[in-house]
């Protein structure tokens, strides 16, 4: 849910930027760090999930 609200965001950044370009360039680097951020949490659940046969226990 952080990942969709972050990437809206970095949209609206963007989309408001107007002719700026280091506002512009602002906004896609925050949509790129949020999707990093997406790609890293899924690698740490695949490298949980291979070490922990079955997987997390939930809460």
């Amino acid at each position: 849910i952080a990942a969709v609200g972050g990437i809206i965001y970095g949209s609206i950044k963007y989309t408001m930027s107007g002719d700026s370009e280091q506002k512009a360039r602002d906004a896609k680097v925050f949509i790129f760090n949020v999707i990093a951020g997406v790609v890293a949490y899924g690698v740490g659940y695949a490298i949980i999930n291979f070490l922990i046969p079955g997987g997390l226990v939930p809460f």
